[in-house]
């Protein structure tokens, strides 16, 4: 008896677990799990074309990104050549500037030691004096030193003689 007792509260216990047949719908645990197995195979196909839709989304996402930095990268080198050529015509440019710099200092300093040596050769520079007017009251004299004045003075509306 007590092994009577014993399976039936192992039955009871399989009742609870799986459940106490309906009487109205008399289906076998074996139709049930099939209907159970059919459905469980359905989500899983789902599951499937949602994971493979998904990794073709990434994929052309992934493949968008990918083009995207690629015309990135060559937009962007296409900004470093150009900026690169700048720098060096500014380099060329600085180079040629220093250049022309350094042969104005050079001829500035030969213009500048060229005139301390003519100056320190002709200290005096010779000017003839224009003869005194002595007083006399012809016009002769008056010519003679108006004359004088014009040439020393290098005027070309001189007097003629």
């Amino acid at each position: 008896m007590v092994m009577n007792a014993e399976l039936s509260t192992r039955v009871e216990r399989l009742k609870e677990l799986v459940g106490s047949p309906n009487e109205d719908d008399d289906v076998s645990l074996f139709v049930l799990g099939e209907q159970h197995f059919e459905q469980l195979e359905s989500l899983e196909a789902l599951a499937r074309d949602f994971l493979k839709e998904s990794s073709d989304q990434v994929a052309g996402y992934g493949r968008a990104m990918m083009d995207m930095q690629r015309e990135f990268d060559e937009k962007m080198k296409g900004v470093l050549d150009k900026l690169s050529n700048l720098s060096n015509f500014v380099k060329e440019r600085f180079m040629t500037l220093d250049a022309n710099v350094a042969v104005i200092k050079r001829a500035i300093a030969n213009l500048s030691q060229g005139i301390e040596s003519s100056l320190a050769h002709s200290s005096k520079i010779k000017v003839p004096k224009p003869k005194a007017f002595n007083g006399s009251k012809n016009s002769k004299g008056l010519e003679d030193f108006l004359w004088g004045r014009a040439v020393l003075q290098g005027s070309k509306n001189s007097i003629r003689r």
